[in-house]
């Protein structure tokens, strides 16, 4: 089961960076049919070595930290949601199970 999930995640990882190198090709191709450069055109996915901050990930000119993937997480984490689908079936499952077990 562990070998299909890396499996799926292999491919699924594949298949971005196909995307992104997809997108990548694109904005070359314009480039090449415009003839000229436009700083309004980004490239999708650059990296650049500082060597005061280390490597700087850009994906679509938007800047990608580790600081800001963790505090990204952190928010998803403060806020409290509530699935509606999923309560419905943690109830349906407590009424199921409640059956059952009058029963047995």
């Amino acid at each position: 089961m562990i070998r299909f999930f890396l499996k799926v995640l292999f491919g699924i990882g594949l298949l971005f960076f196909g995307v992104l190198i997809g997108i990548q090709e694109a904005n070359n191709g314009l480039l090449k049919m415009k003839g000229y450069e436009d700083p309004n055109f980004k490239d999708a996915f650059t990296i650049q070595y500082d060597e005061e901050k280390g490597y700087k990930a850009t994906i679509f000119g938007e800047s990608v930290a580790k600081k800001d993937l963790e505090e990204k997480r952190e928010q998803l984490e403060d806020i409290a949601t509530f699935n509606f689908f999923t309560e419905m079936a943690k109830k349906i499952g407590h009424f199921i199970m409640g059956i059952f077990n009058k029963s047995s």
